[in-house]
């Protein structure tokens, strides 16, 4: 599966984001992922979601 960012943080919620969806926090900002790995722009590994984050 290709690493993909999510644009549209607002349609993530835990029923649909548990398990399937990574992020890094970086500068006070959250962004979303569709598969593990390292964020392309900054070159940290991602992290689980978890219900506290979403």
């Amino acid at each position: 599966m290709k690493l993909q960012k999510i644009t549209r943080a607002d349609t993530l919620n835990a029923e649909n984001s548990l398990g399937k969806v990574w992020y890094d926090k970086s500068n006070n900002k959250v962004e979303f992922f569709t598969n593990y790995g390292v964020n392309p722009e900054t070159g940290k590994t991602l992290k689980e979601a978890t219900k506290y984050i979403i």
